[in-house]
């Protein structure tokens, strides 16, 4: 995974880089769009297959890297100034958060019946399996997800 993350960050400031010739053209709306167009959806491309990854394997996409160097890039500050009030400012999460993130909205819309069908159809409900409904679990709102490595009548787990 650390080349997959290492292409990530070389791609988005590559981005970052051409964006950086039209700085002075750009107002602050403009620069966040953009920034959001080209290096947040490289980011949250598939990111969900670096969720339990150490953070020294996501340092690349976090700190003095790809969200930092955005961040200086939207708000135009230097190097040597505090990047956190202007994360802040730009709310937008942590690359760790943003990974949470995704799965989080993704069941939220399951429970709510507001998923595509293609996911809603995977993900079942431990009340509906049979052995399983009178478990504590069942009253604990879990769900079944089958691993997906193209084996999933096999291999299920707990979310």
């Amino acid at each position: 995974m650390r080349q997959h993350i290492a292409k990530i960050a070389s791609m988005c400031f590559f981005h970052l880089r051409r964006l950086s010739e039209l700085r002075r053209v750009l107002d602050l709306e403009s620069r966040k769009r953009l920034v959001c167009a080209f290096i947040l959806t490289r980011i949250d491309y598939c990111n969900a297959v670096l969720a339990n990854l150490p953070d020294t394997a996501l340092a690349p996409l976090q700190r003095v890297r790809v969200l930092h160097a955005a961040a200086r890039f939207v708000a135009a500050i230097g190097p040597l100034d505090h990047i956190t009030p202007t994360l802040i400012s730009l709310h937008w999460l942590p690359v760790r958060q943003r990974i949470t993130y995704k799965p989080c909205t993704m069941m939220h819309s399951v429970f709510y019946g507001q998923a595509p069908s293609y996911i809603s159809e995977i993900v079942t409900p431990v009340t509906h399996l049979l052995g399983r409904a009178h478990l504590r679990s069942e009253k604990n709102g879990d769900y079944n997800i089958p691993w997906m490595d193209g084996r999933m009548d096999r291999h299920r787990m707990t979310a």
